[in-house]
């Protein structure tokens, strides 16, 4: 860790996004190595909205610090925080933090990730459920601009190794979790032989949201952090299994329809991801085949 950040916690890795792309699934395994200390919350954010000094109890160094008042001396920490990955201000803010860190990426094909971020915002009622393409595009830009994974990792390249990365397919995730897991395991430097409990859990299903009910306990998730006593809660919760896959499934599925794209959104999607899957394609050889080829299958449910 740097010198210019004395007041700020050890922090061995950073997951950085994508969103939508097993994130969630990712952080909740890493939790339950027991060389592996996870912040108690997944999203801290602390780089984009809760940057700099702070004002108030969610903000600055000293909420960083305490999202890490679980973890032992000996434990590798780190955090999740997709917003990280496109935020413009983020990478420079923890190359001057945290130069050495880690970077774990999990990237999901842009289309399908794309229809997944509209559900998701579908579900929290940012964007009605009737809307199209380009009307969940005008409401939020963000849609299009956070699957531009080129863009995004060429900013955190002008700054860090890329040896500091571990770049992650979320197609992987379904089809061998314990190959990913075994990958990041050893990318950390801890045992590889673990093998979580919740690898084989799906969780943050778009399907399985309640947006009356999951708000407020997002709020309440929140409320909790803010205390240590509430800290200690959430980690123990997550200990004896009780993860947001757990809570999603309790408040059950929705039962108005979701967005379902046409043949042509889905055709404009790729034409939009074109240049920025080819511009992967030296990182991650096969991946324009594998995710705009003819045989790509974009939509999911999650």
């Amino acid at each position: 860790m740097a010198d210019t950040a004395p007041t700020l916690p050890k922090v061995d890795f950073i997951g950085i996004g994508a969103q939508k792309a097993a994130t969630t699934w990712l952080s909740i395994c890493l939790a339950e190595h027991p060389s592996i200390c996870v912040a108690a919350w997944k999203e801290t954010n602390f780089f984009t909205r809760r940057f700099g000094d702070g004002v108030g109890r969610n903000k600055g160094p000293s909420f960083y610090r305490n999202q890490f008042a679980h973890c032992t001396r000996e434990s590798i920490w780190g955090e999740f925080s997709v917003d990280y990955l496109a935020n413009p201000l983020a990478p420079q803010r923890i190359a001057d933090t945290y130069p050495d860190v880690k970077f774990i990426v999990v990237l999901r094909d842009p289309v399908a990730r794309a229809v997944s971020h509209i559900r998701h915002l579908q579900t929290e009622g940012v964007v009605p459920k009737t809307a199209t393409l380009d009307e969940a595009i005008a409401a939020y830009p963000e849609v299009i601009d956070n699957g531009r994974y080129t863009t995004h990792l060429k900013h955190y390249f002008s700054l860090f190794d890329q040896k500091q990365f571990l770049i992650l397919l979320h197609d992987d995730v379904g089809a061998k979790p314990n190959v990913i897991l075994q990958q990041t395991f050893k990318f950390l430097g801890v045992d590889t032989g673990i093998s979580p409990r919740s690898m084989h859990t799906r969780v943050n299903s778009s399907k399985s949201r309640s947006a009356k009910l999951y708000k407020p306990l997002i709020r309440l998730h929140e409320r909790l952090s803010g205390s240590r006593v509430g800290r200690v809660l959430i980690v123990g919760l997550k200990k004896v299994g009780v993860t947001t896959g757990l809570v999603e499934g309790i408040l059950g599925a929705s039962s108005q329809k979701l967005f379902s794209p046409t043949g042509k959104e889905l055709d404009r999607l790729a034409d939009l991801y074109q240049e920025e899957v080819d511009g992967l394609e030296h990182i991650i050889p096969g991946v324009r085949e594998r995710w705009l080829g003819k045989n790509a299958k974009h939509i999911s449910t999650q």
